[in-house]
């Protein structure tokens, strides 16, 4: 298989499964919630998973085109994927914030486990993993504040279900 297959593959596989865990709608349930007044318009979430999947597609291809694919890189940038899906799932269709916000621990321990298996077999894709971890605080800090400004005043627990269907 081509690189550029492979790393397609990836990518498609992907948004694929992130969209099936997401369910059908993702957008309903943002719009259920009590954002932050900082929080991204939807625009900016949309560059953010566009850059994204252009990372991901960008380390695969690298990986596999410089004859060094190497399969632990290979494995970590497939976990990362499946655990982004597997936020979605948490997030969109189990709707828990509290464990949406938790689930950032192991997803940033895997992302640095990545720009570590990375790091001297590809700056480049390190570099796009990087810029895309700089993200990563940001996403915490505004899952923290979701989780706390949507809490359900009747039983006081903090970041519960999201209401509605």
């Amino acid at each position: 298989m081509t690189p550029f297959v492979l790393a397609s593959v990836f990518v498609i596989s992907g948004v694929v499964v992130e969209t099936l865990c997401a369910g059908k709608e993702p957008s309903g349930v943002m719009k259920k919630l009590h954002p932050p007044r900082w929080a991204f318009p939807m625009p900016v979430w949309y560059a953010v998973g566009f850059f994204y999947y252009v990372m991901c597609f960008a380390v695969v291809y690298r990986m596999t085109a410089s004859g060094r694919s190497e399969a632990p890189g290979l494995m970590l940038i497939a976990a990362l994927m499946a655990a982004n899906a597997g936020w979605n799932l948490i997030f969109f269709r189990l709707r828990s914030l509290r464990w949406s916000f938790w689930f950032y621990v192991p997803y940033i321990v895997l992302a640095a486990a990545l720009i570590r298996a990375l790091w001297s077999v590809d700056r480049v894709s390190t570099t796009l993993l990087l810029i895309y971890s700089a993200y990563l605080p940001y996403a915490i800090v505004w899952s923290y504040f979701v989780m706390r400004l949507n809490a359900s005043p009747s039983n006081h627990s903090i970041g519960g279900p999201i209401s509605g269907p």
